[in-house]
Parts: C-alpha cells; structure tokens; sequence
C-alpha cells in the first residue's frame, strides 16, 4: 500500500516504509538522504530504535498497511524534522494504539498536540472505533496532549495513565 503522507495545518506525518525502517537501523545517514531530512542527533528516540526491528519483521511477514507502526513528523514551513509517531496493533482488533516523541527543540509548539489529532483523524478514517494511548504520570505535557484531542482517561497503574478516545 503506497501512501505519502497525512497533514495537518502545521505539520506533515510520513510513515517510514520497509526500506527507510531498515536505513534507519543499519545505515542513519541513508535514512537521512532517503527522506531528504538534515541529520538531527536526537531522533530517532530510545522507543522508535527499540521497537523497529518488531516493526520491520511484521512489515516483511504479516504484510500489514504501511502506517501501521513508526511515522516521522515534519514542520511543513521548513520541511525540518520534529519528531515521530509510533501506530500500533492493539489487542482489540477494532482499536490501535499511539505513542509520539517531539524532538526536544521542537517542544512547547503544540506541534505533538497537532500530530496526535492527524494521525488520530487517519485511524478514524480507516474505520477503527478506538484509539488509545498512555504516558507516564510524572508527564503532565503529554496528558495535556491527550486530553486536548478529546482522549479520556481509562485507568491508570502505578506509573502509567492509560487513555482512549472513540470514533
């Protein structure tokens, strides 16, 4: 399934296919001249470099959709790179999940609350009825993200707040 990207008003959301997956584990400045990016040391996160290899293996195997799994976020002014947004399978087969990571330079601009909302929009608009997210307690930023896209909190345990918002 070939898509290029989803856009909001600021931003951009490109999901990383098969290829730029593998540049991104085995060769980071292919990654960067693959998507035409400046080399930025704090992406990709700790998260994205850990759950890659899951990512390409069920790419390979399961022939999932393309956007299912990791995204870059780009600013669309400067076509610069500001973070990622991570697509999962969840247990239920009628929800996925999210998780983002704006590049520290990036923060504050509300470019993670409008990232949420466009990929959120693109999930609702492949028929899925739930979207759900968590953070940890102590990240009050990213539950106001969440809370400002309309997710509800669901429970939460002793690190975690879990949410979820329908369509």
């Amino acid at each position: 399934m070939e898509m290029e990207h989803v856009e909001g008003r600021r931003i951009y959301l490109e999901p990383i296919d098969l290829i730029g997956g593998r540049l991104l584990l085995t060769d980071l400045p292919g990654f960067f001249r693959k998507y035409n990016l400046p080399r930025d040391h704090q992406f990709p996160s700790v998260g994205l470099k850990a759950s890659l290899p899951f990512y390409l293996e069920k790419y390979e195997k399961e022939n999932v959709n393309l956007g299912i799994g990791p995204w870059i976020i780009r600013n669309k002014q400067q076509r610069k790179l500001i973070g990622e947004v991570i697509v999962n399978k969840d247990v239920n087969e009628n929800s996925l999940d999210i998780g983002y990571y704006i590049i520290p330079h990036a923060r504050n601009k509300g470019y993670a609350t409008e990232a949420v909302d466009v990929i959120t929009q693109w999930i609702f608009s492949l028929n899925y009825q739930l979207v759900t997210a968590s953070c940890e307690k102590k990240n009050i930023p990213s539950q106001k993200v969440l809370y400002k896209n309309g997710f509800k909190k669901v429970t939460m345990d002793k690190s975690f707040i879990f949410f979820e918002k329908r369509g």
